[in-house]
């Protein structure tokens, strides 16, 4: 069976520095499925996600 990633989820304790340095640094746009405490970037085909510590992605992803 062929292996693929497609979702890279990373924590973070600093949140708005870290979508500032996505977005502003690298001048990569945020999704529109990102919401509070998570924020996704399409990659062309893989996901990066990074959230807060406290937010509970289970729950949000399913």
């Amino acid at each position: 069976m062929r292996q693929k990633l497609n979702l890279i989820t990373l924590g973070t304790d600093n949140f708005q520095k870290a979508l500032d340095f996505y977005e502003k640094g690298l001048g990569w746009k945020k999704s529109e499925k990102s919401m509070d405490g998570l924020a996704l970037f399409d990659l062309g085909g893989i996901i990066l996600a990074f959230c807060t510590q406290e937010t509970n992605l289970p729950t949000m992803l399913y």
